[in-house]
């Protein structure tokens, strides 16, 4: 019994050794691996920038983009969003905004006001039918 037990062992333990074969993931060719494009901000006018992510990275629709705002350019933004938005030319004019939903826009602090470098981050999510969904936030480090 124990000769068979070990002759189990020693047939399995050569099962379980590596083949001169590759397996099926080796096989396979890599494809290359494309490089991500470099993206940077626009400067749309003073204490305003703007990263449309569909121009680059990002999906055609829904159209994505990042406003780098300055405390005075976002309580501009904050009062007339959509405004705001089709003046600094945001999105293209072909599909201008009509709509603003601010889901969770946050508020500047007192304290930030006047703080030196305090700015605003507003993401952006513009679809086809002209609304644009928003969130911010004031507490932004670079």
């Amino acid at each position: 019994m124990k000769r068979i037990l070990a002759l189990i062992l020693v047939l399995f333990s050569l099962l379980l050794l590596p083949t001169g074969k590759r397996s099926f993931a080796q096989q396979a060719p890599q494809k290359e691996q494309k490089e991500i494009p470099t993206t940077e901000f626009k400067k749309l006018g003073k204490g305003v920038q703007v990263l449309r992510l569909w121009e680059s990275i990002g999906p055609k629709w829904p159209q994505i983009a990042i406003l780098r705002l300055s405390v005075d350019e976002y309580q501009l933004f904050v009062e007339h969003p959509v405004d705001y938005l089709n003046d600094h030319q945001v999105y293209p004019p072909e599909y201008p905004a009509k709509k603003f939903d601010g889901c969770e826009l946050s508020h500047v602090h007192k304290r930030d006001l006047h703080k030196p470098g305090t700015k605003c981050i507003v993401l952006l999510r513009h679809d086809i039918t002209s609304t644009s969904v928003g969130t911010s936030s004031c507490s932004v480090q670079y």
